[in-house]
């Protein structure tokens, strides 16, 4: 049985106004708002590239782009907007991309990953992060992590070491 928007009955291309639509309370729509709020704050902290992945439309994805250079109460009427096309997008998919993160966040655990594994098995570990990304220098990667053993967690090395892993 086909529905329209509005959620009336649909019969043979015909609304049927007999039925009236079901009611939807108040806490659902609540609900549902919520969660599309959160989708949009997850999405403004997205870069252009992971938002590209995403299954959304160009017209969120234009709003999004604006948002950033707007003044409090313009910002607030585009946020807005973007919840509202969000709503009518398939709220659930977007959770579903989103549910580990964002792209770029995956990639980032992903490369912390790696660079614990490098660190912990030493040469081994750099011939399958290179076997696994041929574009890795694996030199750089070789003296950053002798560099990182001996410096530490938190150090420099170390965290220059990620950065290389991110860049591969």
């Amino acid at each position: 049985m086909a529905h329209n928007k509005d959620g009336w009955e649909v019969v043979e291309g015909r609304i049927d106004r007999t039925k009236s639509p079901p009611r939807v309370s108040r806490a659902a729509k609540k609900a549902v708002n919520g969660r599309a709020e959160a989708i949009v704050e997850l999405l403004r902290n997205c870069s252009v590239a992971d938002l590209a992945q995403l299954p959304i439309s160009d017209e969120v994805r234009r709003g999004l782009a604006n948002v950033a250079g707007l003044k409090k109460n313009a910002r607030n009427r585009q946020l807005k907007s973007l919840n509202h096309m969000i709503r009518e997008s398939d709220v659930e998919a977007l959770e579903q991309a989103l549910a580990g993160g964002t792209p770029g966040e995956q990639r980032a655990q992903e490369m912390d990953h790696w660079r614990h594994r490098i660190l912990r098995e030493g040469d081994t570990a750099i011939e399958a992060f290179v076997s696994a990304f041929p574009d890795a220098d694996r030199q750089q990667i070789r003296t950053l992590t002798r560099r990182a053993s001996k410096a530490g967690e938190g150090s420099k090395p170390y965290k220059q070491l990620f950065r290389l892993l991110l860049r591969s």
